[in-house]
């Protein structure tokens, strides 16, 4: 529901009727927005999300071929990588907090994964830490993200090739 509730939105507003769309661009864009809903939660979508897609924008261009050997290379894109990951850490620790400090307060259905993470305790009993939970959902994200909006992209350039598909989706 919360999927299919995001890309009716995303559509609605984004879309329109009819015109040309880069489909990479858009599914890419729609694939954060589900996935920040689905795994952030309620409050980080309504709230922070603009802030999370450009911080995730920058962690993604700064994870290049060049990242797998120097990770550290004094470069333009590692520089905002990391300011990135720092400037995430921040956010979703103030999200953690608020959410820790007032359980009663409904941020979420429960049922997204930061919810999750943030009950995770480890066999010693220690509690998972913020940036730990932190660098789960980044790991998330960037598994999820880059296979479902290729995948939508191809399936969506499929369907468009074919008319008699095409009019099957649209009437379904």
């Amino acid at each position: 529901a919360k999927i299919e509730r995001e890309t009716r939105i995303f559509l609605r507003q984004e879309w329109g009727e009819s015109g040309e769309k880069d489909m990479l661009h858009e599914l890419s864009d729609l694939t954060i927005l589900t996935a920040s809903r689905c795994l952030h939660g309620d409050d980080v979508r309504e709230n922070l999300f603009k802030e999370v897609s450009k911080l995730y924008h920058d962690l993604d261009q700064g994870v290049t071929p060049l990242s797998v050997f120097l990770p550290n290379a004094p470069t333009r894109n590692h520089k905002k990588r990391n300011e990135a990951r720092r400037e995430i850490s921040r956010l979703f620790s103030g999200v953690i907090k608020n959410r820790r400090e007032n359980p009663d307060k409904k941020h979420s259905d429960g049922t997204d994964i930061l919810s999750i993470f943030m009950d995770i305790v480890y066999k010693d009993g220690r509690k998972v830490s913020d940036d730990e939970v932190t660098g789960l959902l980044i790991a998330l994200l960037f598994a999820g993200q880059h296979t479902s909006c290729i995948t939508s992209t191809w399936t969506s350039l499929f369907i468009a090739k074919d008319p008699a598909v095409l009019r099957r989706v649209v009437e379904e």
